[in-house]
């Protein structure tokens, strides 16, 4: 993920060029992805914590004989690693949603689809952050199971949510596909076009694999069962905001096929509401 982590920042680093060879200057959508680049890097250093301070790796009979204190920090730490899971994830599609709103022609269905889009994806990611924090009651139930209190189905929610952001996925991997389309371009540079919003299949993909990783987390055990699922926590927003940024690399794209990737003449480098 650290490896990730760095490609992520390199992308974003290629966008700010290429807007910068465009004479153009951040957008919006822009500093979505600078802020979900940051929390992304907090989450990251969340993970080491678990790993290096927390005994994440090893049983927990092994971790409490050595210091029980790791195994509560590991437990702690798992709240807000859930909760930025949820912001970063949120921010990323934010990102995506407002370059498709500012490079697409606006039409009244598509800004419907967009605000529908983006309220569906701020309520998912309340709604992670409301079960990150009310799921067991009190919140020390958490780390402190000696004193009185209850937690609903962790794994319950942990599929609940892993659904519901799959979903958000293909709503934003589906909603620029009919404005695509209509462009005025020939038919293998809109299936190119097409190909590069659609890689964002492969996020949802992860997706799947991280919400099989979060319910085969044992409780009993945490420390062992845990690392896949804070890999995958942290992967999946790293592999979006690579995602997210794939459109801005024309040119990179274009010398390795060039034929789908030769989008057009705008010095954009992609489409625009002028090109319909």
């Amino acid at each position: 993920s650290t490896v990730f982590g760095v490609l992520a920042f390199l992308s974003f680093i290629g966008r700010l060029y290429a807007i910068y060879l465009r004479n153009d200057r951040p957008k919006v959508e822009e500093w979505f992805i600078f802020a979900a680049l940051c929390l992304t890097y907090v989450s990251l250093g969340l993970q080491w914590a678990c790993v290096t301070l927390g005994g994440t790796g090893r049983h927990i009979t092994d971790v409490e004989a050595i210091d029980p204190n790791s195994v509560i920090l590991t437990l702690k730490l798992i709240i807000p690693f859930e909760a930025l899971y949820g912001i970063t994830i949120m921010l990323i599609k934010f990102g995506v949603l407002s370059f498709y709103g500012r490079m697409f022609a606006l039409t009244s269905w598509f800004k419907l689809s967009l605000r529908i889009t983006a309220a569906t994806v701020f309520l998912w990611m309340a709604s992670i952050v409301l079960e990150t924090f009310l799921l067991c009651r009190p919140l020390a139930y958490n780390w402190d199971t000696s004193i009185e209190g209850v937690c609903g189905d962790r794994n319950a929610a942990y599929v609940i949510a892993g659904v519901m952001n799959m979903i958000t996925d293909f709503m934003v991997l589906l909603l620029p596909v009919p404005a695509i389309w209509q462009l005025k371009m020939p038919t293998g540079q809109k299936v190119g076009l097409v190909g590069v919003f659609s890689m964002g299949v492969l996020i949802t993909a992860i997706s799947i694999v991280r919400l099989h990783s979060l319910i085969t987390i044992s409780f009993t055990d945490p420390t062992w069962t845990l690392p896949m699922g804070l890999l995958w926590t942290v992967l999946e927003p790293e592999l979006a905001i690579i995602n997210a940024n794939l459109p801005f690399m024309r040119r990179f794209l274009a010398q390795i096929i060039p034929k789908a990737f030769s989008l057009s003449r705008s010095s954009r480098g992609y489409p625009t509401k002028g090109s319909r």
